[in-house]
């Protein structure tokens, strides 16, 4: 798994699909490698198969908030269907109530439907249990300073960056980033 996940960051995509085959016969956690294969197909400019992939994984896994959570946040993450994934982050919340990543999921969502108060609410819910968590410091802090509050968004900002340096690439492949001045 590790390996498809460096090669899809590194934009191997060969590597990768290689990698997720292998992981899938030695029965790695079905769902890390959806996720994976999501950002695979994704990659590769193969969106109708990367939106099937979705429906068949909730279909496979009934009431798992995991599945629904790695629905949500690959559309989220590549700006697809996003009332939908609003529906999924939340089915996901409905079953693990206050699960951080989850909130973060919906945070996301939310920050890219432009509702940065809701955002930051997300944020700040999945932060009381996982005050590290970089992709919520991150997102929280592109909404405070999307409302411009400059204090709030530096602060959450380079806590993030201190955590994962790369974060601001990592959030630029999903389309999202700071304001200019952040």
């Amino acid at each position: 798994m590790l390996r498809a996940q460096r090669a899809l960051t590194t934009g191997r995509l060969d590597v990768a699909a290689t990698a997720l085959v292998q992981a899938e016969a030695l029965k790695a956690d079905t769902l890390a490698v959806t996720g994976l294969q999501l950002n695979l197909l994704a990659r590769r400019g193969e969106a109708e198969a990367a939106l099937r992939l979705p429906v068949e994984t909730t279909a496979t896994h009934p009431g798992s908030a995991k599945a629904l959570n790695v629905v949500c946040w690959f559309k989220a993450t590549h700006n697809l269907r996003l009332a939908s994934a609003l529906g999924d982050c939340d089915a996901a919340l409905n079953i693990a109530a206050d699960t951080p990543a989850h909130l973060d999921s919906r945070g996301l969502v939310r920050l890219c439907s432009h509702d940065e108060k809701g955002s930051i609410a997300d944020y700040s819910a999945a932060l009381r249990h996982s005050p590290d968590l970089v992709s919520s410091l991150f997102g929280q802090g592109i909404a405070w300073a999307r409302l411009g509050d400059r204090n709030r968004a530096l602060a959450d900002l380079s806590r993030a960056r201190s955590i994962r340096p790369e974060i601001d690439a990592i959030w630029a492949d999903y389309g999202v980033t700071p304001p200019a001045g952040f």
